[in-house]
């Protein structure tokens, strides 16, 4: 419905300009279980320097691949290897420092080729 999609647009313009400290901050996180609720801590710097990795890496490919004539299938490729190295999925161990450094890096890759397929590029 029209009603909809303004409240849409009012939402993205708004969240466009909040500043992302101002997001991290209002974070909160709790653990769930069929007995109680258990709040969870959340490491504000932690996850701000995961979105400059992400933000500096999305901002990267996309300069890169917005170009018409860049090679989209070159970032997924890059992309589905990148996502393999989580491969086996295991949900008992516990993914290392490395490994998890990887995570904003992926979902900037995935942004990225969202973008530009939506873009028509």
């Amino acid at each position: 419905s029209h009603f909809k999609e303004v409240m849409t647009m009012v939402w993205n313009e708004e969240t466009s300009q909040k500043p992302v400290e101002d997001t991290v901050r209002g974070i909160k996180g709790q653990h769930r279980t069929a007995e109680n609720n258990e709040d969870l801590s959340i490491d504000e710097e932690r996850l701000l320097r995961s979105f400059e990795i992400f933000d500096a890496e999305y901002k990267k490919l996309l300069g890169e691949y917005i170009d018409p004539e860049a090679d989209l299938k070159k970032l997924v490729s890059k992309t589905n290897a990148l996502a393999s190295t989580f491969l086996p999925i295991n949900c008992t161990s516990e993914w290392s420092q490395e490994l998890k450094i990887q995570i904003p890096k992926i979902i900037a890759a995935v942004f990225t080729i969202f973008t530009v397929l939506k873009s028509g590029a």
